[in-house]
C-alpha cells in the first residue's frame, strides 16, 4: 500500500510541474463564466425574438404586434429569412420563427399547424413563446370554425375577441431555467477537461515505458497492477480537485442555483471521474506510441462530448444523434443531473450512476486485459 501511494504522489508531483496542468485546473471556471454569459438573456427575462413574416397580412401583423406587447418578449421583425437565421446562429437572438405565406389559407381550411421555433438554446429557452403562439393559433382556429370560412365574419369575430375584457391573474414564479442550464453546460465543459486530464495523466505510463522506467519499477516489489492503480489514484485526485473547484465556484462565487445539494452534484461528477480514469487507461492500453495516444484521445473526446449534448441542448440535434448519444457515458452523466434536478430526489439518479459505474468497470477490465496481453515496452518511442 505504501508503494502504491508513493508512486501516486510521484505522478502528482510530475503532473503539478507541467504548465498545462493549471490550464486544465482553471479552465472549468472559465467555462462556468461562459455558461452564465450564454444563459444571461433568459435569466434577465429579456427574450429577443426574431420574426420573418412572409404573408404580411392583417392577422399575421396583429399576431406579431400582440407578441411584442408582452413585456417578457422583445420582437425584432426581419425582411429576409437568411438574415434571421444568421442572427440566431450568431447568438444575437434567443429564438425566431417564420410565418409562412399560406398562413391565412391554411387557417381558412382548418389545417393550421403550429409554427416551428428556431433556436440554438434548446426548448427551455423557447417554451414561453412556443406556448404563447400555440394558444394564439388555437384561438384563431376556433374563430375560423365559428365563421365557417367567411373572411368578413372571421375579421368581425376576431376584432370582438381582441376587444373582450379578459381578466388575468398574474403570479410571479422563480426562474429555474437559467440555473439548470448553467449547471448542465458547466458540467459538459468540465467533462471535456476531465477526459483530457485523465488521458494526459495516463500518458505518463507511456513516457515511463519509453524511458524504460516502467520496466525497472515492475522488477521492484511493485507489480504492474499496483503501478496502474497508483496512476488511477493520482488521476482521480486531480479530477476531485476539478470537481470541487467547479461546484464551489458555482455556489459561492457565481451564486448559481443548481437545484441539488453540492455533495450530490460532487458525487455524480466523481462517478464520471471513474469513467474518465478508465478511459485514460483504455487510450494508453491501445496505443503503441505517445503520438498515437495523443491522436486517439483527440479523435474520441471532442466528438463524443459534442454528440452527448455537453456543449448544447440535445433538443436541437437530429433523432439519430439523440439515439447515438446513449452509447457515450457523458450523456448518462447529464441525464443523471437533469433527472435529480427535476425530481429533487437523488434516488432518481441512481440508475444513471449504475450505468456510469458499468462504463468505468468495462473500461478498466478491457485496459487491464490489454496491458496483460501486451507487456512490451520496446515499442514505445
Amino acid at each position: 500500500m505504501s508503494n502504491l501511494l508513493l508512486i501516486a504522489l510521484n505522478t502528482l508531483k510530475i503532473t503539478f510541474r507541467k504548465k498545462s496542468f493549471f490550464v486544465l485546473l482553471l479552465m472549468p471556471i472559465a467555462m462556468v463564466i461562459l455558461a452564465i454569459f450564454v444563459n444571461g438573456n433568459v435569466s434577465k427575462g429579456n427574450i429577443k425574438i426574431g420574426v420573418y413574416n412572409k404573408e404580411n397580412s392583417y392577422i399575421t401583423k396583429d399576431m406579431v404586434a400582440n407578441i411584442d406587447k408582452n413585456e417578457k418578449f422583445k420582437v425584432i421583425v426581419f425582411k429576409d429569412e437568411k438574415e434571421l437565421k444568421n442572427k440566431i446562429s450568431e447568438g444575437k437572438l434567443t429564438c425566431g420563427f417564420i410565418i409562412p405565406n399560406d398562413f391565412s389559407s391554411k387557417l381558412c381550411k382548418g389545417k393550421m399547424e403550429n409554427i416551428d421555433i428556431l433556436s440554438l438554446k434548446g426548448e427551455d429557452s423557447t417554451i414561453w413563446i412556443k406556448n404563447y403562439l400555440n394558444y394564439y393559433i388555437d384561438n384563431l382556429v376556433d374563430i375560423n370554425k365559428i365563421s365557417k370560412g367567411n373572411k368578413e365574419i372571421f375579421i368581425k369575430v376576431y376584432n370582438e375577441y381582441k376587444r373582450k375584457n379578459i381578466k388575468l391573474e398574474v403570479n410571479k414564479v422563480k426562474d429555474e431555467i437559467s440555473g439548470k442550464n448553467i449547471t448542465t453546460q458547466s458540467t459538459g465543459f468540465l467533462v471535456l477537461f476531465m477526459l483530457m486530464g485523465a488521458s494526459s495523466i495516463s500518458a505518463l505510463i507511456l513516457a515511463d515505458k519509453r524511458r524504460r522506467t516502467y520496466s525497472r519499477i515492475i522488477t521492484a516489489p511493485v507489480n504492474a497492477k499496483k503501478y496502474l492503480a497508483s496512476n488511477a489514484l493520482a488521476s482521480l485526485f486531480i479530477m476531485a480537485i476539478q470537481c470541487l473547484i467547479v461546484v464551489i465556484s458555482m455556489d459561492k462565487i457565481f451564486k448559481v442555483k443548481t437545484y441539488m445539494p453540492n455533495y450530490q452534484l460532487f458525487i455524480l461528477l466523481m462517478c464520471f471521474g471513474l469513467v474518465a480514469t478508465g478511459f485514460g487507461m483504455l487510450i494508453v492500453a491501445f496505443s503503441e506510441t505517445t503520438y498515437q495516444a495523443s491522436n486517439l484521445s483527440t479523435l474520441l473526446i471532442t466528438p463524443t462530448c459534442m454528440l452527448s449534448g455537453c456543449f448544447w441542448p440535445m433538443s436541437i440535434m437530429p433523432d439519430v444523434f439523440k439515439k447515438l448519444s446513449n452509447a457515450f457515458p457523458q450523456r448518462w452523466l447529464i441525464k443523471a443531473i437533469e433527472t435529480v434536478q427535476s425530481e429533487q430526489n437523488f434516488k432518481s439518479g441512481i440508475k444513471y450512476i449504475f450505468v456510469l459505474l458499468l462504463f468505468a468497470l468495462v473500461f478498466f477490465l478491457i485496459s487491464a486485459f490489454k496491458f496483460k496481453s501486451k507487456n512490451n515496452s520496446t515499442k514505445f518511442i
